[in-house]
């Protein structure tokens, strides 16, 4: 049993069917349930995204534990759509500290381009998906990690985010980043989902 997200009828109106997302969201959840094992292929994903010293840290195990408790729980999470957002290269977003006000129900929210954003050739060949369904995997892990383990804080040394082959390239070049980039765990759970 896992957390089934509200996603409010704006969404569904706006966005795309509820199916949709929820076919991207399931597939996040499998992602992390597989990123956490110790498999091959877990492995593999893991150290892809986060270097070969950090594949089997317990501070990276820690993070992805912490996500897949997440989704696993009877915590509330919303979905919802944001007409008004003027970031112009966004498919989705949240407030990250959100988790830590128990006044506010924890929300990813959606722009137009969750459905439509388009692969580039040269970031195709980072996902296992290569359609559409990979970029929404990719972008609600991303907001995820924002939301539970607090990727890219506003305060610190890792807030600027990195994107796609600058994230590929922090596992080689800085593995103590790529743990607090949300990008390398949006493409990590995408690689075992």
């Amino acid at each position: 049993v896992f957390m089934t997200p509200h996603i409010t009828h704006d969404v569904i109106e706006h966005i795309a069917p509820r199916e949709v997302i929820m076919q991207a969201w399931n597939a996040v959840v499998a992602g992390l349930q597989y990123c956490t094992q110790d498999t091959a292929r877990a492995r593999w994903a893991r150290q892809s995204w986060f270097g070969k010293h950090m594949e089997s840290s317990p501070e990276l195990l820690a993070r992805l534990t912490l996500l897949q408790n997440f989704v696993n729980s009877t915590k509330p999470l919303t979905i919802a759509f944001d007409p008004l957002a003027n970031i112009p290269t966004a498919i989705a977003y949240t407030y990250s500290r959100r988790l830590d006000d128990p006044l506010r129900v924890p929300a990813i929210y959606l722009t137009r381009k969750f459905c439509t954003a388009q692969t580039n050739d040269r970031v195709k060949y980072l996902m296992k998906n290569r359609n559409n369904n990979g970029v929404q995997i990719i972008a609600l892990a991303h907001e995820l990690s924002h939301l539970v383990i607090g990727t890219n804080r506003k305060t610190g040394n890792y807030s600027a985010e990195k994107y796609a082959h600058e994230a590929k390239n922090l596992r080689d070049k800085d593995p103590q980043y790529a743990l607090h980039n949300a990008d390398n765990y949006g493409f990590c759970i995408e690689m075992c989902s």
